[in-house]
């Protein structure tokens, strides 16, 4: 079976999603429960990596089924949007 571009287009967008957040969810949650104090950068990066290994996969799973229900909200489509003039 041969992998379609697509396909690496996704886990390379879920795995970047899920870098990002990982560091951002955890330095908020580092800091809000245990403070920044000594050792907090070591303790923050070490909680990220972690949370990342949980969140790569998932996004990996999630993120067509997210796109599956983005499509199916009622969005005017990229044409009507330039027609539009802006309301400024």
């Amino acid at each position: 079976m041969v992998a379609q571009p697509q396909f690496g287009r996704t886990v390379a967008t879920a795995g970047l999603m899920a870098l990002f957040m990982s560091l951002t969810i955890a330095l908020a949650l580092r800091a809000l429960f245990d403070g920044v104090g000594p050792g907090f950068v070591g303790d923050w990066l070490r909680t990220a990596a972690i949370a990342f290994v949980v969140a790569w996969p998932a996004a990996v799973v999630f993120f067509p089924v997210v796109n599956g229900l983005v499509d199916r909200l009622p969005l005017p489509d990229e044409q009507t949007r330039q027609d539009t003039p802006d309301s400024t």
